[in-house]
């Protein structure tokens, strides 16, 4: 028997151990914490116990229905994949849910909010303040404006004195991490 404590292994040795001993599974479950804690805070501030069992029992169903483990690489795009597509999934439901407000006779439903308007989402305007506070000069108020007060490229430009495509081109950059800070999208 392997002794895997001793020594950094693998996502795809560690998946190989845990075929053979389910206890092991909490050493990959901790590899993959920071990744599920950050979805958690982005949908659940409140239940986030709850939360984090629902990506812990995903990895555990992703660790069960893996055939093919051998390649590092693919095993944790495989593994991240299912935690994101879970995330989505999760994303979803809390929309609807939170998309329509019962009266309190529950007859009527009411529209709280439009799906359009994804960045009023208090959880997602979260985490845009996280990443604002990392930015200095123009891009930290090119994002202020753009991502959190709604002005257009044009309207930027005009308040900043500087291009619309210099603005452009600089929203293009920010979007490019909001995507991958919030949504967890790389680009290629």
């Amino acid at each position: 028997e392997m002794c895997i404590r001793d020594r950094k292994v693998g996502v795809s040795e560690l998946i190989c151990e845990i075929k053979k001993d389910k206890e092991k599974f909490s050493m990959l479950l901790h590899r993959f914490r920071p990744l599920i804690r950050k979805y958690v805070r982005i949908l659940y501030k409140d239940e986030e116990e709850d939360m984090y069992a629902e990506f812990a029992m995903t990895l555990w169903e992703a660790v069960c229905s893996m055939s093919f483990y051998g390649d590092d690489g693919q095993t944790v795009k495989y593994l991240t994949t299912a935690l994101k597509n879970k995330y989505f999934e999760l994303y979803r439901k809390s929309r609807r849910y939170n998309d329509y407000v019962i009266e309190a006779d529950g007859r009527e439903l009411e529209e709280k909010r439009s799906e359009d308007n994804l960045l009023e989402d208090t959880l997602v305007r979260d985490e845009l303040l996280r990443i604002q506070d990392r930015l200095n000069g123009k891009k930290k108020q090119i994002f202020d404006l753009i991502f959190l007060k709604g002005y257009t490229n044009q309207q930027t430009a005009l308040e900043l004195g500087i291009s619309r495509q210099y603005v452009h081109r600089v929203k293009k950059e920010l979007i490019g991490v909001v995507k991958e800070d919030v949504l967890d999208i790389k680009e290629n």
